[in-house]
């Protein structure tokens, strides 16, 4: 930033007017001396939030063991577009701070394609409140993935006409069966009978995995403790499961619109 009133309004912002007003920082910038650049690192720990977590306290940052925290950091994410910024100009540190972000919202924008396109309103509504929860409330989040796949799944056996009455991973499996995609249907005799049993099984598991996973660590059950949950495995296997969810979905949809649906 080559702008004194950017500063700030970013000390305004991270509440840290004291690590810009009694540093050199402004004052490099308005005679441009060598040593700005020297300046701006010497204040990014405190626009950042930099601070050391006491080892008695690690259970309780995210869920995971660190030694160090930065508070400010979702601030100046938001606040100066961080991840639009690097896309343009540090494409590669773009992808490698926010890959699993793009997949994420990859998995959500194709649930929320297929919803749109076959009206399925409620379906909607759970994924807006599965992307509003993701990153703040993640066993919240965690609940609303699971009412997702139920919704899906009973919607598939609706248009199937049986079954809607089952729970938990065997409504997944009467939905599996009813468009005609579990492992156990596939025809033995098919030369490619193990890589789809494989691929099958796959889906199957993706969705089956959101049910225990609410079961040990989303919302709807009373506890007595502190779950401990690793974020990035939840987050994958929501994000897995709604790739399954978007795949099922749309073989359910070409098979009522299409006689030529293909078997696999």
């Amino acid at each position: 930033m080559e702008n004194s009133s950017r500063w700030t309004e970013l000390a305004l912002v991270t509440d840290t007017e004291d690590a810009i007003y009694e540093t050199r920082l402004l004052r490099a910038l308005r005679f441009g001396d060598d040593d700005y650049e020297a300046c701006i690192y010497g204040v990014v720990p405190a626009l950042l939030g930099h601070r050391e977590v006491d080892p008695n306290d690690w259970p309780t940052v995210v869920g995971q063991p660190v030694d160090v925290y930065l508070d400010k950091l979702p601030l100046l994410e938001e606040h100066l577009d961080l991840p639009n910024w690097l896309a343009q100009y540090q494409p590669s540190l773009h992808r490698a701070l926010y890959a699993h972000d793009l997949a994420e919202a990859a998995s959500l924008e194709g649930v929320s394609a297929v919803a749109a396109e076959l009206d399925l309103t409620e379906i909607a509504r759970q994924l807006e409140r599965l992307h509003r929860d993701l990153g703040d409330d993640l066993p919240a989040a965690i609940g609303h993935a699971k009412d997702l796949v139920e919704s899906a799944c009973k919607h598939i056996l609706g248009e199937a006409g049986s079954g809607a009455g089952s729970r938990g991973p065997a409504l997944v499996d009467a939905a599996l069966r009813s468009v005609g995609r579990h492992p156990g249907q596939v025809d033995s005799s098919n030369p490619d009978a193990q890589l789809l049993k494989q691929l099958l099984g796959s889906v199957a598991s993706q969705l089956h995995a959101v049910f225990g996973l609410r079961n040990r660590v989303g919302t709807g059950h009373g506890r007595s403790g502190e779950v401990r949950l690793d974020p990035a495995l939840a987050r994958l296997t929501i994000g897995t499961a709604l790739n399954a969810v978007t795949y099922l979905l749309q073989v359910s949809d070409r098979q009522t619109t299409s006689s030529t649906e293909p078997p696999f």
